[in-house]
Order: structure tokens, then C-alpha cells, then sequence
């Protein structure tokens, strides 16, 4: 028989070569097939908070019945602390207490719980403090004051101490669960006492805290409860949640807003 191709009367390797070029025709022909018909997925943008630059706080003068303070807004280029200093003689003197420690980054509503306040007007200095590396302020000590441009970052504010009126305590029972807390939303007056019950309704352990304001409870097991008493003592939106690794990212978080 005759090769088609090159028409030989002889067995030639043509035939092959045929085979391999249709092979390359569907090879080629679905890959177009597949490019054409195929969208790779857009990328999701990368979004970047802009990093904290530079240290610098923000006060303002307020009316408490406690001896607590708020900070309304700090910004930590290096882990820290916010310390309030009594003012001497006009100057930053003997520190009235101080924050528990902060990560780099910007903060509203920070509370320090302070010693010493006196009824009626007190003028007190607030300052960032650097932390030396340990997680734990040392003042006198390694924790000194952050400068900037070779300025301490200080700011004076007037703290005014009133007795507060008998009220009620609010009671309130937050139940956790995986991976919710309810209720998710609490809404209270500035300066309501609140006595708020966290109840473990879940498996596996959990907890309720609000770092903003200082306070939350110990983790504790399935059927367990645990209770804190605060005074909600500046108007703002805090954040509730389970501290307890993956907890809050999963659900377990809520607002408790104070008018």
C-alpha cells in the first residue's frame, strides 16, 4: 500500500508524523477553547491602616463621680501606657495611676482608673508613657515619658469630682454561646451603675470583657457564671466580646452604647 503522503511503496515513518501533528491540533485547539471561555478570579484590594507615626494624645475636661477618667483619644507609635499625673505647681507631679498596657496603634476612650481625686476641681496632666519591653509600667523606671521633638507628649485637662446621686443598679444577664452573645446590644445613661452577669450557655470556655472601659470577667466553664460592677461613666460606643483566642473573630462580640 501506498503512503499518502510521500506516496513510497515502501513502509515510511509519515504516518506517525500525522499522528503527531493532530495530536498538536487538539492539544492547541483546547487550550485556545479553554482560554477563551476561562476568567481567573479579580483580586481583592489590599487595605492598609496607615501605622501611627507619631505619638500624640487628646483630653478634655469632664465631670465624674468616680475616680476614673477618660482619655479621648490616643495614638501609640510604640507600646505604652496612658499616666495621669496630679499637677504641681502647674507642672506634671505625683502620678494618680495609669492604663493597663496598649499596643501601637490609635485609641478612643481610654479610662484610668485614678487614686486621690478630691470633690470639686482637680488639674491633672495626661501623658504617654513608653513601655520598656516587659508589659508592666515601672514609674520611677524604665517606662518614661514618650517624646516628640524632643518635647514631652503631655496634655492638662480639668477633672471635676462630684458625689454621685443614690441610683439603681442596672442589672443586666448577657448569655454566651459558639459563637454569639445575647443580647448583642445594650444601651445605658452615662452614669448608671450597671451590674452586668455573664452566663456560660455554651460547650467550651468563655468569658466577657470590655477593655475599653477596664472591665470584663474570668473565663470560665460550660453552665458557670461570673459578675462585674461598673459605672458607665462616659458617653460612647464600646465593644463587648469573648476574649478567648478565635472567639470574637467567630461571632461573640456586641455593643454597649452609653448615652
Amino acid at each position: 500500500m501506498k503512503c499518502l503522503i510521500c506516496k513510497s511503496e515502501k513502509m515510511c515513518g509519515c504516518k506517525w508524523i500525522g499522528v503527531i501533528v493532530i495530536i498538536l491540533v487538539v492539544i492547541i485547539g483546547g487550550y485556545f477553547l479553554l482560554k477563551g471561555g476561562y476568567q481567573p478570579p479579580e483580586a481583592l484590594p489590599t487595605v492598609l491602616l496607615p501605622p501611627v507615626t507619631q505619638a500624640a494624645i487628646t483630653v478634655q475636661d469632664q465631670q465624674v463621680t468616680e475616680d476614673q477618667v477618660t482619655i479621648q483619644e490616643v495614638s501609640f507609635k510604640d507600646p505604652g501606657y496612658v499616666v495621669i499625673h496630679l499637677s504641681e505647681d502647674g507642672k506634671p507631679g505625683k502620678v494618680l495611676g495609669n492604663s493597663d498596657f496598649v499596643e501601637s496603634g490609635t485609641y478612643n476612650n481610654i479610662s484610668v482608673v485614678v487614686s486621690e481625686l478630691q470633690e470639686g476641681e482637680n488639674f491633672l496632666f495626661a501623658m504617654i508613657h513608653i513601655d520598656d519591653g516587659d508589659d508592666i509600667y515601672e514609674f520611677p523606671g524604665d517606662d518614661v515619658p514618650v517624646k516628640v521633638d524632643d518635647k514631652i507628649v503631655v496634655k492638662s485637662m480639668t477633672v471635676t469630682k462630684s458625689i454621685a446621686p443614690a441610683s439603681i443598679v442596672r442589672e443586666i444577664t448577657v448569655s454566651g454561646t459558639e459563637f454569639s452573645l445575647s443580647p448583642a446590644s445594650i444601651t445605658v445613661s452615662a452614669g448608671d451603675q450597671l451590674k452586668i452577669t455573664f452566663r456560660n450557655d455554651g460547650s467550651i470556655i468563655h468569658n466577657f470583657k470590655i477593655t475599653e472601659l477596664g472591665v470584663g470577667t474570668k473565663t470560665i466553664g460550660s453552665g458557670k457564671t461570673d459578675t462585674i460592677e461598673f459605672t458607665a461613666s462616659a458617653s460612647g460606643t464600646y465593644t463587648f466580646f469573648c476574649s478567648v483566642p478565635g472567639h470574637r473573630a467567630n461571632g461573640m462580640k456586641g455593643e454597649l452604647t452609653v448615652q
